[in-house]
């Protein structure tokens, strides 16, 4: 069964050696885009269709900023988004 799904999120985990209570921060549009396109292996291969897809993608989804120490707190996290 084929079924099209609309992404929501895009979140940059960040696991924390040190105990410490989790911390959520969105991150602004500008600066997701830039977060997408550093981590994206094959943003430059694609030029002109890469950005249009990238700001695309940056136009419907949230962005944010997830740092961790336990899992399940993260988990917790995620699974509590609407």
């Amino acid at each position: 069964m084929n079924k099209r799904v609309t992404p929501s999120y895009v979140i940059f985990p960040k696991y924390c050696s040190v105990p410490q209570k989790t911390l959520i921060a969105r991150i602004p549009q500008t600066q997701l885009f830039m977060h997408l396109a550093i981590n994206s292996f094959n943003y430059q291969v694609m030029a002109e269709t890469g950005f249009n897809v990238m700001s695309s993608l940056v136009g419907q989804v949230e962005g944010i900023q997830l740092e961790y120490h336990w899992s399940q707190d993260a988990l917790d996290f995620i699974e509590s988004l609407p």
